[in-house]
């Protein structure tokens, strides 16, 4: 048993602890359970909407500074898109009203916040359906949360069969090619998903819990590969951040 699971010293903006209090300090498994036992909605947190609109903002503005995937996105302007793996929506939100899209939201489960949007839920064991094609589908730091390669690729698949010719798929994902940072956002996760375990579980099962916990990370290189093998080209990238390697990458269907 470990008692100290993660430390944000390095990156004060991960997470906040409850009542909106900073989490800068490393989270010890007895933090984890005091906060697992409060009322669901006094669980740790990412934020309010209004502050995950301003973050998906800020998250954004690193496309147009790469010319090649502004100009391809700029061109799809009042075009249909899905951004699949939506969660409350704000990521998906700002990507289309960047570019003006006309966007319909999907998730396996409805955590959607935004109102007068249209949002469907899909069965993660399916296809996804879409009543016309695409000219911009999104993924959205989703990809590592499909837990297995054949998976993986049975989506790419099914992704590439929702675009029109030559339509685009943007992922943003992180880069991952150690085990430190692999484990930095797995108790990131963590601390996210505290707030979506059901009420009832012993210490024990808890900490079973956190211990099983696994993401599907890849390095961009690798995730770029898969990609392409199912029939996409990419197009162009954003540099992954220091903080935990986020990055943008842009595909074409061919």
């Amino acid at each position: 048993m470990f008692s100290t699971i993660f430390s944000v010293t390095d990156n004060k903006s991960f997470h906040k602890i409850l009542n909106g209090k900073e989490l800068s300090t490393p989270v010890t498994f007895h933090e984890l359970w005091t906060a697992y036992q409060q009322p669901r909605k006094d669980a740790w947190t990412v934020g309010e909407l209004p502050t995950r609109l301003q973050n998906a903002k800020y998250k954004f503005n690193i496309l147009s500074e790469v010319a090649t995937m502004n100009s391809q996105l700029s061109r799809t302007s009042n075009l249909n898109h899905l951004d699949i793996g939506s969660g409350d929506g704000t990521m998906g939100n700002e990507l289309s009203r960047r570019y003006s899209l006309k966007t319909h939201y999907t998730d396996v489960e409805n955590n959607f916040k935004l109102e007068e949007e249209e949002f469907s839920i899909f069965d993660p064991s399916e296809n996804i359906k879409s009543e016309q094609l695409n000219s911009v589908v999104s993924m959205l730091h989703i990809l590592h949360h499909i837990p297995s390669y054949k998976e993986l690729k049975f989506r790419i698949k099914n992704v590439y069969n929702l675009l029109s010719s030559e339509g685009l798929l943007l992922i943003r994902e992180h880069d991952v090619k150690d085990s430190t940072l692999y484990n930095k956002i797995c108790m990131q996760h963590i601390c996210y998903e505290m707030s979506e375990l059901k009420a009832g579980l012993t210490r024990v099962e808890l900490l079973k819990w956190i211990k099983s916990y696994k993401l599907n990370l890849f390095s961009m290189q690798d995730l770029k590969t898969i990609i392409q093998e199912v029939g996409f080209v990419r197009i162009s990238n954003t540099e992954p951040t220091v903080k935990d390697g986020s990055y943008f990458i842009l595909f074409k269907k061919i």
